[in-house]
């Protein structure tokens, strides 16, 4: 039985989706952080998202956006092309969420950004 996680933490690169014999998954790596000071630590997490949930989200989040995650998590042990033994936290995500964060509208893609706007000059207060 996996482990269920919820993770906060930022996104490392855009999300990347693409297509399988099974659907789409969307593929992306979260940092998150812990401790503070000197006791500060990140971690990695490659995830990946499935279908829908996924395309939108490669669709509307970019590099640095910060999400909160809810998925099954696994590890993964592999050997570097220099023979030194590592090992990778995986997420298979199940639910997403973009979280309230200092500067969230630089995070968003230009066209999320430009989107947002428009439907915020549509409001009638």
């Amino acid at each position: 039985m996996p482990a269920k996680v919820n993770i906060l933490g930022r996104l490392t690169r855009d999300p990347e989706t693409r297509e399988t014999s099974k659907g789409t998954v969307t593929s992306f790596s979260l940092a998150s952080n812990s401790g503070w000071g000197d006791n500060k630590t990140t971690t990695y997490f490659d995830c990946a998202c499935f279908g829908k949930r996924g395309e939108s989200l490669q669709k509307h989040a970019g590099k640095g956006k910060q999400l909160w995650i809810s998925g099954d998590l696994s590890t993964r042990s592999y050997q570097t092309r220099d023979g030194v033994d590592k090992m990778s936290l995986n997420v298979k995500v199940d639910d997403w969420h973009f979280t309230a964060s200092g500067d969230s509208n630089q995070t968003f893609k230009p066209e999320t950004r430009q989107a947002l706007s428009s439907a915020a000059d549509e409001m009638p207060f």
